[in-house]
C-alpha cells in the first residue's frame, strides 16, 4: 500500500459579489503549507466593484484597474497549485470558491485543472 502526501494548499477569493454566474473574482490568496509558499494577486474584473462588495472585503474599483485579468492570474494560479499531489482547501469551497474558480477558468478559455478538494 503507497501512502502518497498530498500537498495542501489553503485558499481564498474575494469577489464583486455572490453569483459565480454574473460576478467576477477581484483577488486570489494562497498559501501552500508544504513549501510556506503564499500567492496574492488582485484581478482586474473588468466590471465595477459594488460598494457592498468593497465595505466587506475593502477592494475598490481604484486598486483593481491596472491589475490583470483573470486569464493572466488564473494561469499563474494553476501553476502555483500544480501537481497531482495538490489539495485545494477553502473555507467556503462547495458553494462559494471552486464555482467562482469554474466559471472564471471557462470565460477565460483556459483549462480547468483537475484539483482535488476539501
Amino acid at each position: 500500500m503507497s501512502s502518497k502526501k498530498l500537498r495542501g494548499i489553503y485558499y481564498d477569493t474575494e469577489t464583486t459579489g455572490i453569483s459565480s454566474k454574473q460576478d467576477r473574482i477581484i483577488e486570489i490568496a494562497a498559501f501552500d503549507v508544504s513549501t510556506g509558499a503564499t500567492f496574492n494577486e488582485l484581478i482586474n474584473p473588468q466590471m465595477p466593484i459594488p460598494q457592498g462588495a468593497t465595505a466587506i472585503h475593502h477592494i475598490d474599483n481604484e486598486m483593481v484597474k491596472d491589475a490583470p485579468t483573470f486569464e493572466v492570474i488564473g494561469k499563474r494560479f494553476a501553476e502555483f497549485c500544480s501537481g497531482d499531489d495538490v489539495v485545494l482547501i477553502a473555507h467556503n469551497n462547495d458553494q462559494f470558491d471552486c464555482l467562482f474558480l469554474e466559471e472564471e477558468f471557462d470565460r477565460s478559455g483556459l483549462e480547468f485543472p483537475k484539483w482535488k478538494y476539501i
